[in-house]
C-alpha cells in the first residue's frame, strides 16, 4: 500500500467487516485469474486452428 497515513485519519471498523472486505479481494483477485487463464487459453486455441487451417496438420503443443 502506498498511502501515508495523516494525523486524524483513524478509523475503527470491526474485524468481522475486514475480514469480509479481504474475502472480496480475494474473490475478486481469483476472478482476475480466472479470466487472464481464459484469455491464454482462447489465444492457444486459435493459434492451433489457425495452423490446422494453413497448413492441414496440427503443431506441436496443440492437441
Amino acid at each position: 500500500m502506498t498511502a501515508t497515513p495523516r494525523a486524524g485519519d483513524d478509523v475503527t471498523i470491526s474485524r468481522s467487516v475486514l475480514e469480509e472486505v479481504y474475502e472480496r479481494l480475494a474473490e475478486a483477485v481469483g476472478a482476475v485469474e480466472r479470466g487472464n487463464n481464459r484469455i491464454i487459453g482462447n489465444d492457444r486455441y486459435w493459434t492451433c486452428v489457425e495452423a490446422i487451417w494453413q497448413t492441414g496438420k496440427t503443431q506441436v503443443g496443440c492437441r
